[in-house]
C-alpha cells in the first residue's frame, strides 16, 4: 500500500510544476500548519495527521474524496466515522 506522505508529496510536487503556490511552505500556510510539520507528514515521520489537517490538505492538493477514505487508517479516532461516511457516500451514488 502506498504511504500517505508519499501520495501527498507526489501530488504537491505535480501541482507545483504547473502552478505557483504549491511549495511546502505555501501549502502549509494554506492549511495553517508549519512547513516542518508538512515535511514530516510527507516524509512519513508523522503518519496520523488530524482529520481536519488531512481534509484541508486533500482540498488544497485537489485530491479526490476516495483517496481520503483509502488512507482512513491514518486518521486516529476517525476510522469508524470514515467508514460510515464512505458507506453513506456509496449509498448516495448508487441511487
Amino acid at each position: 500500500m502506498e504511504k500517505l506522505g508519499l501520495v501527498l508529496k507526489t501530488k504537491r510536487e505535480e501541482l507545483s510544476q504547473t502552478y505557483k503556490g504549491y511549495s511546502v511552505r505555501a501549502v502549509a500556510k494554506k492549511v495553517n500548519i508549519s512547513a516542518s510539520y508538512l515535511s514530516r507528514i510527507e516524509s512519513g515521520e508523522y503518519t496520523a495527521p488530524s482529520n481536519k489537517i488531512l481534509t484541508d490538505l486533500m482540498c488544497v492538493l485537489k485530491l479526490e474524496y476516495v483517496v481520503k477514505i483509502r488512507f482512513g487508517e491514518y486518521i486516529k479516532g476517525h476510522r469508524i466515522k470514515l467508514k460510515l461516511t464512505q458507506k453513506a457516500f456509496v449509498n448516495s451514488t448508487v441511487r
